[in-house]
């Protein structure tokens, strides 16, 4: 999936005091696409680093019946190429309203597997649970580009979904970092 001159839609449940280190990734990343935009949950408004955004910020309620409602808003307004869920808050509710706008066609919508995933171990609740995963990884999954950043997130959501999923460690291409490695340990080893 190339970016250069794309609209990215990033959608994150995400509102923690700090800015995370992926807001700096995305900002960072805005000089290669075309637009980027950023969604946070209702409570970031209060934050003092969404000040120092300068790129369209909206704000939608994360896991709830009205999230798709506002994303839908969200999509017509920005018109992206790609939404790009961070977190999981936004995936199902990405999903819904690409489908729903019938823009499945030329909007990508792209989940980052982010937080650790396990049952609860309580039969009941584990029960529940799997009906949930099942849910967002295998129903809602087939109509995402998902990647991760660890190969056990990888491996639980294949139990529901056996789409490949890219594992990119920590966010970050290894490749890049591996060839950056030997190029510094070269430069070391001849000096």
């Amino acid at each position: 999936m190339k970016l250069l001159n794309k609209r990215i839609l990033v959608c994150s449940h995400y509102s923690a005091p700090y800015a995370g280190n992926f807001i700096k990734s995305f900002l960072f990343l805005s000089k290669y696409v075309s637009e980027i935009a950023f969604v946070f949950p209702l409570e970031t408004k209060e934050r003092d680093w969404i000040k120092d955004i300068k790129h369209k910020v909206y704000f939608a309620s994360p896991v709830s019946p009205k999230s798709c409602q506002e994303l839908e808003s969200i999509i017509q307004d920005f018109h992206p190429d790609i939404v790009h869920c961070n977190f999981e808050g936004y995936d199902i509710a990405a999903v819904q309203a690409v489908r729903h706008l019938d823009m499945k066609k030329h909007c990508k919508v792209v989940w980052q597997l982010h937080d650790p995933l396990s049952y609860i171990p309580h039969p009941i609740k584990a029960l529940y649970q799997r009906f949930c995963f099942y849910r967002h990884y295998g129903y809602y999954g087939r109509f995402a580009h998902i990647f991760s950043v660890s190969e056990e997130n990888v491996d639980f959501v294949h139990r529901f979904n056996k789409k490949p999923i890219a594992f990119i460690p920590n966010g970050a291409d290894t490749e890049r970092l591996h060839i950056t490695f030997e190029r510094a340990l070269e430069n070391l080893l001849s000096s």
